[in-house]
């Protein structure tokens, strides 16, 4: 059988803190140039790069090829579940061409996207709004085991200028929050949050760098509290959020963006009167991943992939052109340098 070459992104060093240059290095592989009987092979044509990566460089073995969320083009196929030239979403290894069995699971998930959405909206969005942050905006604020928003209530959205807490907001408002705030890093993505995004109001968590300072911020921003806090972020946003909370508040813990670079991730601690706050306050804390819903999956793409595309829920893209940006744009996540959710165009 003939073979093709592949360029493959392996986990080549553990980083202290920030991920940087020595994180990631690249080799080129073969791979078969047609899909063996029952698979397919596969064509990257968008990556995606995610805050949560982070915490798998403290676990993923070393000198393995990285994986996340991708679109790929089914360039052969012996799979009668795929057609040649389809595009298919999931979780793909981060290279070029590989070969694929075409089996969904929930760690490992492929999903063909319908024709008809294909048309409607970009292709990219399978990886923002009508994919895994999409979905995790969707169930963590909207199911009863997590955020449980109803209408006429005050959510909370930390880190609402990226892919999930632009989401988040946006679904807040169409669901029938009675006022939706965001907490963002720096004055002009603020202003973005609030103008393209429609949120009631938007903090800027650098100006406000302290517990005191975005407890009051909020006290104006929100003055009958919190029914929903969205959480992307930890740290004192959300030590500032917990002080400020209804009775019967819910939190939906998403993220802990704050401290995934942190050397002792360990030893950082949420202070005692937080958790006594949430005791008296009746709170309910409710941490989780989208995946946790894949049997529910089916109701997100139902009612938001029509909502993109009539233009009723808005995103953004950080695009990043080339195989050889990935790692640049993963380390771009912790820095805020993204608007949106950050997209790698593979060629």
């Amino acid at each position: 059988m003939s073979e093709i070459e592949a360029r493959v992104i392996l986990f080549n060093e553990r980083p202290e803190g920030h991920p940087n240059d020595q994180t990631f290095r690249y080799e080129t592989v073969k791979v078969p140039s047609s899909a063996p009987e029952g698979q397919i092979l596969l064509k990257l044509v968008y990556l995606s790069v995610d805050p949560y990566m982070r915490s798998y460089l403290r676990t993923a073995p070393l000198n393995k090829p990285f994986s996340g969320y991708a679109i790929a083009e089914v360039v052969d196929t012996k799979n009668d579940k795929y057609k040649k030239g389809q595009h298919v979403f999931g979780t793909f290894k981060w290279q070029t061409y590989q070969i694929h069995d075409g089996n969904s699971t929930v760690q490992q998930e492929i999903r063909a996207i319908p024709s008809d959405i294909d048309k409607k909206v970009p292709l990219s969005a399978w990886l923002g709004v009508i994919g895994m942050p999409g979905r995790t905006a969707f169930f963590g604020l909207l199911h009863n085991e997590v955020g449980r928003m109803k209408p006429g209530q005050t959510v909370l959205v930390s880190a609402a200028a990226g892919a999930v807490g632009s989401m988040v907001g946006q679904l807040a408002k169409l669901k029938g929050a009675k006022r939706v705030i965001g907490t963002a890093g720096g004055p002009e993505k603020c202003k973005h949050v609030k103008e393209k995004y429609g949120f009631d109001e938007c903090l800027d968590y650098k100006a406000l760098d302290d517990t005191d300072k975005m407890l009051e911020a909020l006290k104006k921003a929100a003055p009958e509290g919190i029914d929903v806090y969205f959480d992307n972020v930890g740290g004192h946003v959300t030590f500032a959020a917990l002080q400020h909370m209804n009775k019967f508040a819910r939190l939906a813990l998403c993220g802990n963006i704050s401290s995934y670079n942190s050397k002792n991730p360990k030893e950082e601690k949420i202070p005692n009167i937080l958790g006594l706050n949430s005791i008296y306050g009746s709170h309910k804390i409710c941490g989780f991943i989208q995946s946790d819903f894949a049997d529910e999956f089916d109701q997100f793409y139902k009612e938001v992939p029509p909502l993109v595309a009539e233009g009723k829920i808005k995103f953004d893209e950080t695009l990043s052109k080339g195989f050889d940006t990935v790692p640049q744009a993963f380390a771009g996540l912790f820095t805020g340098a993204n608007t949106g959710k950050v997209v790698i165009q593979v060629e």
